[in-house]
């Protein structure tokens, strides 16, 4: 493999090189990356392991086969995805999430509420105008009963909260939120 770097060529040799300033990757790349990545760039897992890849990064029409995993929200255009959980809701009022409101005017967090053998799935929509805020559930039958746990949202500082309420310990409350 050979390197381009603002019209000279340098040979790869030994187990690391650094890169400064515009260059031409041309033929394999594996390891982990930190920058930007601009123009068409094409992913071949040549390792078997994950690589990092950080910094602003422009990967139109991308494909991933196999596993991903993300560990941060990911921002789709003007909506964004995000995974919270609360696996220690006690008795009293439990943030589960907290989400910059930023320009979305609504949220939607599909959950799943469970302690011992009582467990429900529902979604919780909620949506906002400056300081007014509503929202609605909608949910399966319990198995067992799961009526003591209310979720309900409130706006706080430029989040929306989703916030547990519960008169028993130990319930596990995973959401999956949309704001758009």
């Amino acid at each position: 493999m050979s390197i381009l770097k603002v019209n000279k060529i340098q040979p790869f040799t030994g187990g690391q090189v650094q890169i400064t300033g515009q260059s031409v990757i041309s033929g394999s790349f594996s390891g982990s990356f930190e920058g930007a990545f601009d123009g068409t760039v094409e992913f071949v897992d040549l390792t078997g392991k994950p690589t990092l890849v950080s910094g602003s990064n422009q990967l139109a029409d991308t494909s991933i086969d196999g596993g991903l995993t993300i560990n941060d929200t990911i921002g789709i255009l003007s909506a964004s995805l995000d995974y919270n959980q609360n696996t220690n809701a006690d008795s009293g009022s439990n943030t589960i999430a907290t989400l910059a409101t930023g320009s979305h005017h609504s949220a939607f967090f599909d959950y799943v509420v469970v302690s011992g053998s009582n467990t429900r799935a529902g979604t919780l929509m909620t949506a906002w105008v400056g300081d007014d805020i509503t929202y609605a559930e909608t949910s399966t039958y319990d198995i067992g009963d799961t009526s003591i746990v209310d979720l309900t949202t409130e706006l706080n500082s430029g989040n929306v909260l989703l916030k547990a309420t519960t008169t028993s310990n130990d319930w596990t409350i995973k959401t999956v939120s949309k704001l758009i």
